[in-house]
């Protein structure tokens, strides 16, 4: 049987763990970010783009082979921005809707260190952890049925539906969810 978070339990101390809504400072702190980070990946997308269009036309096998492999990292990372970008603009969307800082999934404030840390989360740290273990306790079916009644947001990422470790990882993120692969490649911004 699975248990369930701290918060779920009814322990009395959790109760006082809940984060409280976003001061005003706060609020424009967060958003002053999310407008940053947004202005920033338009800049690395664009040289990233002319980049790619100003590839000159290379001398031999050698300098083809680099400027291919140079060119399909330049996508690679072309395709990472762009969805940080919506990730973004997801998230100014749901300041002008007045939704942003609560919890996707439970409705719940983030706290003010997670979005401090990532702006552009969409759910609390508690609601995250519990749907990581539902995730891991190989319950995807459940999960997915929950999904296509609209009450989740997301779906299980592919590599955590057979709810275990990623075939061949070692190391202290192995078992790591999806989100914490993408906030250890934001490591670069």
């Amino acid at each position: 049987m699975m248990t369930q978070p701290p918060h779920r339990r009814g322990n009395p101390v959790s109760k006082h763990c809940t984060p409280a809504a976003l001061t005003a400072r706060q609020h424009r702190v967060l958003v002053a970010q999310l407008e940053t980070q947004r202005a920033v990946l338009r800049e690395r997308l664009q040289r990233a783009r002319e980049t790619l269009q100003a590839r000159t036309d290379p001398g031999d096998t050698i300098d083809s082979a680099t400027a291919q492999m140079t060119a399909a990292l330049t996508m690679r990372l072309i395709a990472r921005d762009a969805a940080l970008l919506g990730e973004v603009d997801q998230a100014l969307a749901r300041v002008a809707a007045g939704t942003y800082g609560r919890c996707e999934g439970s409705g719940e404030p983030i706290g003010y260190a997670r979005l401090k840390v990532r702006p552009r989360a969409r759910c609390s740290v508690a609601y995250a952890q519990e749907r990581e273990e539902l995730m891991l306790a190989g319950q995807s079916r459940r999960w997915e049925a929950r999904r296509r009644r609209g009450c989740l947001p997301d779906t299980p990422a592919a590599g955590h539906q057979s709810g275990g470790r990623r075939r061949g990882a070692s190391g202290p993120h192995a078992g790591g969810s999806v989100e914490d692969d993408r906030e250890e490649n934001d490591s670069a911004d």
